[in-house]
């Protein structure tokens, strides 16, 4: 929310509206007219309905449900904003409902009272992100710091219109003035903006949080109930396997590092460092002991290897288990250059210090020393790490329903990729770049750009679209 925004005198007598905060004083001479109903105007489409009737941010067809400036004035809401205190949903839908477009509408005053769907009230504050007080914002996805907020409500639409109008929705994605940089960067949360739990990255600096806020309704609980509020968290067991290489990730400083990274989205993750794994405790490749089970690390950690020191080491009662390992081997896909795999169907995630180390060239010594890690070996595989645990809260999976998950593989399409066999068709760019969020394949530079400066990696809107703590 803006400082303009946020606390705006509004008067109302007739037809005329007279709108007054800190920087500016405007007069609305028609209670009737409209200016922040939201809409998607794509140039492709025709007739109201059309245009009235959008992706939103759960990926549902619906529509803003319009309010006279004379009801924003009553509501203290902002009449130039479409969603006053930026938390995903737009002023209409929580002071009248929220609507699932089924059916055309002559006008657009008259969503008010046509019968487009289900009218589900939320009950929820237009003018307080979070309507219950327990630091979780009211909607799906909300982004702090935004003016006008048409961006945010209208994302899911803009990664898949028509911005050329060649009628191939397919190659468009997030782009030029419909991007929404906010989302990467972060602001306080010792201040009067609602928030979990924040991050002190360094001793002396106040507390902060994600401008992304996942919201109550993505996380399914009740935005207008304290009682009924998100918890979302995981415990991850990490052992190591016993090598120099791997010993470089068996820090407290990569344990609290990959743990804060989540705590900016309100998100409980807690990294339990366990065992060192040495050859002499896996059952060897060698007759006669050799069978279905066996594990020759020295060739790299396949699937069969992870799973195999799952089910034999795993021994704190964690959600998932992590092996960290000197190498990928066996049917990991991409073979040793492969820097991490979280497998599909079983709480089992491998991780390997020679593909991350390949990576280490692109980590500059400014990066480093302003990060949370030691070495950039150990920042890297951060970042992979924090990947593959997106992973299981369900990060990611809308560019990844363009390839179909197969027996223990994600079927994952990388953020920002071009590969012509796994290419991200939906691309979110921010600075000219597609490839600044931890969804995107490995480690880049551009991970490191202003906001994130190194301090920490962003998830993006499209990739915590699909988040969810089952």
């Amino acid at each position: 929310m803006s400082e303009a925004s946020a606390h705006p005198s509004l008067e109302y007598s007739g037809d005329d509206l007279k709108y007054e905060s800190a920087t500016e004083i405007k007069l609305v001479t028609a209670s009737l007219d409209d200016f922040d109903f939201v809409t998607a105007e794509q140039s492709t489409r025709s007739g109201i309905y059309e245009n009235v009737s959008f992706s939103a941010l759960d990926g549902t067809n619906r529509t803003d449900t319009w309010l006279a400036n004379a009801e924003e004035a009553r509501a203290e809401t902002d009449v130039w904003d479409p969603d006053t205190d930026d938390d995903g949903l737009t002023d209409g839908q929580e002071l009248k409902w929220i609507t699932t477009a089924e059916q055309p509408v002559r006008s657009v005053q008259q969503i008010r009272r046509a019968s487009v769907g289900d009218r589900g009230a939320v009950g929820t504050s237009a003018t307080s992100p979070d309507s219950d007080g327990d630091g979780y914002w009211d909607g799906w996805i909300g982004v702090y710091g935004v003016e006008r907020t048409d961006n945010v409500v209208l994302y899911q639409e803009h990664l898949r219109d028509d911005d050329d109008g060649d009628g191939d929705t397919a190659d468009e994605g997030v782009k030029d003035e419909e991007t929404v940089p906010e989302q990467a960067g972060v602001h306080r949360t010792d201040q009067s903006i609602p928030s979990p739990e924040g991050v002190v990255f360094e001793e002396g600096e106040p507390p902060v949080h994600s401008n992304l806020h996942i919201g109550e309704l993505q996380w399914g609980s009740d935005p207008t109930s304290s009682d009924d509020s998100p918890a979302p968290s995981l415990t991850i067991e990490v052992d190591y396997y016993e090598a120099d290489s791997t010993a470089a990730l068996n820090t407290e400083a990569w344990e609290r590092g990959i743990e804060r990274n989540f705590r900016l989205y309100g998100i409980d993750v807690d990294i339990v460092r366990d065992d060192v794994i040495s050859d002499e405790q896996f059952i060897p490749c060698l007759p006669p002991t050799a069978g279905p089970l066996c594990v020759d690390p020295e060739n790299g950690f396949g699937i069969r290897e992870i799973i195999a020191a799952g089910t034999t080491f795993s021994s704190t009662g964690s959600d998932e288990y992590v092996i960290v390992g000197t190498k990928a081997g066996g049917t990991v896909p991409g073979g040793q250059d492969q820097s991490g795999i979280n497998l599909y169907g079983v709480p089992y995630q491998g991780i390997f210090v020679q593909g991350n180390a390949e990576d280490t060239t692109d980590v500059s010594n400014r990066d480093l020393e302003r990060s949370p890690y030691s070495t950039k070996v150990a920042m890297v595989s951060a970042k992979t790490e924090i990947h593959e645990i997106g992973h299981s809260f369900g990060v990611g999976r809308a560019d990844d329903r363009y390839r179909p998950r197969t027996v223990f593989r994600n079927g994952e399409i990388y953020s920002g990729s071009i590969s012509p066999n796994s290419r991200d068709w939906t691309p979110e760019n921010l600075d000219g770049t597609a490839t600044w969020s931890i969804m995107s394949s490995g480690y880049n530079e551009d991970l490191a750009n202003t906001p994130m400066n190194g301090r920490f990696f962003a998830f993006s809107i499209e990739e915590t679209s699909t988040a969810d703590d089952e």
